[in-house]
């Protein structure tokens, strides 16, 4: 403590006294609820009484947070001796037996209802205040403004925006219907867990070509609906292709399909999934031994999303 006894709110004591000697035993019996009194050497207006708030043991020292009891009006200062004394606080005594209760006092007598007022008369209806003015009509700006974008919220100013990837074309296509086109990307379902998507190209001769590159740890199986055409009945394909794989890129399971236009068999175009390295799977389309090269093929595809993600 350094400061007037009365403000004082912390005590910090050393576990050796002036002579070396060690108080740590003594100091580890000082509770919450003690009274601890402080007196300095030599001063009588020196002194602070004060009830122990609360105790915190370090390794060389304690801190004692206090309230005051009572205090003298002089100061501490460095290097000034004191001596220090604390008193364990009592037991708390039984609680005393409950007192009779009372007698119950008398009711008080009702009071007399007062009479009824007599309702006022109705006002007269005000004047009808004058119309007011129109308001301006408002005016939303778009941004990237084109015929047959789908318009999404930017959130931003302009607040809306014409997707130059996300289209509707009206009555175009099987059966004449109207039509949601993705350009680029695809669709998620299920918040995510399905991504779906379209692919196409064409199958060069004696060739293998990468068409998707799939993360092992995102995604756990690839299905793909395929389709080939080539020259003839007999260079046509369509099958739907299955993998799924392990987190570390370990292929467990592929179905090639089955051919169901023409007879071509296994050793003509067809896809397969090969390991790409140390994180993507490769789903490759391969014409072995077509005689006939730019066979034109289309997919769509369905990613199942791993279940631990």
């Amino acid at each position: 403590m350094n400061g007037t006894p009365s403000s004082a709110t912390t005590l910090t004591i050393n576990k050796q006294d002036a002579n070396s000697t060690s108080a740590a035993t003594w100091l580890s019996n000082i509770a919450v609820g003690d009274t601890i009194a402080v007196y300095g050497t030599g001063y009588h207006t020196n002194f602070g009484i004060y009830e122990v708030d609360s105790y915190t043991n370090f390794s060389n020292y304690v801190v004692i947070g206090i309230s005051v009891i009572s205090a003298g009006s002089g100061a501490f200062y460095t290097g000034d001796m004191a001596s220090i004394s604390y008193t364990k606080a009592g037991a708390q005594g039984t609680t005393g037996a409950q007192g009779t209760q009372g007698t119950q006092g008398p009711q008080g007598t009702q009071g007399i209802q007062g009479t009824t007022g007599t309702q006022g008369t109705n006002g007269t209806n005000g004047a009808q205040g004058t119309q007011g003015i129109q308001g301006t009509d408002a005016i939303t700006s778009i941004s990237n403004n084109t015929n047959n974008y789908v318009v999404t919220a930017t959130g931003d100013n302009p607040p809306l925006q014409g997707e130059s990837n996300l289209t509707f074309t009206p009555t175009s296509g099987f059966g004449s219907q109207n039509w949601l086109n993705i350009t680029s990307g695809g669709v998620q379902l299920e918040g995510g867990l399905v991504h779906m998507g379209a692919l196409s190209g064409a199958a060069s001769y004696l060739s293998t070509t990468t068409v998707m590159s799939i993360p092992y740890a995102t995604y756990a199986s690839v299905f793909i609906d395929f389709v080939i055409e080539g020259n003839g009945a007999n260079k046509q394909r369509s099958l739907t292709f299955i993998a799924q794989w392990l987190s570390n890129g370990t292929i467990s399971f592929t179905n090639y399909g089955t051919v169901d236009i023409g007879s071509v068999s296994d050793t003509n175009t067809r896809l397969q999934a090969v390991s790409a390295g140390p994180t993507n799977l490769a789903i490759q389309i391969l014409q072995p031994s077509m005689s006939v090269s730019g066979h034109i093929w289309t997919a769509n595809y369905r990613l199942l999303v791993r279940a631990n993600n």
